[in-house]
């Protein structure tokens, strides 16, 4: 959601992170990240224009052509049949926003974000 992606632009933001790009959906996505070529890309599992799992066929794209990219692979979503389990299938590795945000996690300590994982 807008409000989402915008909030956690501005967190990220002021814990001295420089965002180079948010989209709105998946394609936009996938071409900020290829663009821009971040450290990190911060991806929802379910993401428009389909709401199925086009975040997480992003982030195997991103994978794909540019394992230089670490990949954060988020889910909103309550039941892991929905997001994690399909993430997984895919060889990715995904975290539930609840679990992160209330672990207090470092997010350079999850697995999978750092570049080739």
């Amino acid at each position: 959601s807008a409000l989402f992606r915008e909030g956690l632009s501005a967190l990220l933001g002021e814990l001295g992170h420089e965002v180079v790009a948010t989209a709105a959906d998946a394609p936009g996505a996938l071409a900020a990240i290829l663009e821009h070529r971040p450290d990190v890309a911060v991806l929802d599992v379910r993401m428009p224009p389909n709401h199925a799992h086009d975040g997480a066929e992003v982030a195997a794209e991103v994978r794909r052509r540019t394992p230089e990219v670490g990949v954060l692979l988020l889910s909103q979503h309550v039941e892991t049949r929905l997001s994690v389990e399909p993430s997984e299938a895919r060889g990715l590795r995904c975290c539930k926003v609840d679990s992160v945000c209330s672990a207090g996690i470092n997010c350079k300590e999850l697995p999978g974000l750092a570049p080739g994982e």
